[in-house]
């Protein structure tokens, strides 16, 4: 029976029928990707549908490698390594994430460990929050819609050996920094606040930013990266970054910033990292789908980053970065 079975497979295969199903399935597939990475190379974000794509080109990526074995199923061999390359070039800025050599890299002792995380406005789940602060460890925390400061301190305070933040502003609010220490020369923005604080005697400029949504309309969006890389680029100390940027590194309006900062996921992560939505949300059903949630810095190096594991009641999950300072004091002193 298993022969049986197996000889009709065989035919059916080598049917024209079986081609031409293969071959029209793969153009269905092929044909949309192929338009969407030529409009993303020539236009970026411009256009609507472009921007709608950029969201998910790791799955664009992965529905060309579906069309290139359709095509090679057709035994149109050209048409299957036109589109199996186009999906290799959309993966292109990302591809060194997959070096082994990444997977498990992990924080060592003395070096600044940095938290970013959308808590979201529905989140009343304080304690869980806590609780991921408490495991994870964090120095630097930039928090995004946190709109009770108090009963996040007070379910700190409940939890043994977790240092006392400081926090800026001293109220709750969309963008947050709090840190182990001392925080002075803080501003806030209307996205984004702004401190200064000194680690092992190198003054550091910490940057929350939460970024407005460009879903339907790139203008805000573009303003946004435009200003705040202006402010990062006249910034004479090192920097370090993160937030809720509402876009992918695969949307062309990080650009501005990503001129000025470097990506600490990008340096020193493994993976695509994605960090939205959570199941917190209907959508988040399908799985977590985009990587909308950065840190960044200019004059300190990263050493680890990585996404992690427990939302803690929010739509988003929280990334975290190691970052290596003594080098950007050195720089500084000229020792």
């Amino acid at each position: 029976m298993v022969r049986r079975l197996s000889d009709k497979l065989r035919f059916w295969t080598r049917s024209s029928r079986w081609r031409r199903y293969c071959l029209a399935s793969g153009i269905g597939l092929a044909a949309p990707i192929a338009l969407w990475f030529l409009g993303w190379i020539l236009v970026g974000d411009d256009l609507l549908p472009v921007r709608w794509g950029a969201y998910a080109a790791p799955w664009l990526a992965l529905l060309a490698a579906a069309a290139a074995l359709l095509f090679a199923a057709a035994r149109t061999w050209p048409a299957a390594l036109a589109i199996l390359i186009v999906g290799l070039l959309i993966l292109a800025p990302v591809a060194k994430r997959f070096d082994p050599a990444r997977w498990g890299r992990t924080a060592a002792a003395g070096e600044l460990r940095v938290m970013s995380f959308n808590v979201s406005t529905m989140n009343s789940d304080f304690p869980s929050v806590a609780r991921l602060i408490a495991r994870e460890r964090p120095d630097v925390i930039f928090l995004q819609q946190l709109v009770d400061l108090p009963r996040l301190d007070a379910e700190l305070a409940r939890l043994p050996a977790v240092p006392k933040f400081a926090g800026f502003p001293a109220h709750g609010a969309d963008m947050m920094i709090l840190s182990r220490f001392p925080i002075g020369a803080g501003r806030l923005y209307q996205d984004s606040a702004t401190a200064i604080v000194t680690v092992g005697g190198c003054p550091l400029r910490l940057w929350s930013f939460h970024a407005p949504h460009g879903q339907n309309g790139v203008a805000a969006q573009s303003r946004f990266f435009s200003e705040a890389a202006a402010s990062v680029a006249d910034e004479p100390l090192p920097v370090i970054a993160g937030g809720d940027l509402n876009s992918t590194e695969f949307n062309s309006v990080q650009a501005p910033l990503r001129a000025v900062l470097r990506d600490a996921n990008d340096d020193a992560g493994a993976g695509l990292g994605f960090t939205f939505p959570s199941r917190v949300r209907r959508f988040g059903m399908l799985g977590t789908l985009f990587r909308i949630d950065y840190i960044f810095s200019r004059g300190v190096t990263a050493v680890a980053a990585w996404t992690v594991d427990d939302n803690a009641g929010s739509d988003h999950f929280p990334v975290m970065a190691a970052f290596r300072i003594t080098d950007a004091c050195r720089r500084k002193s000229g020792r």
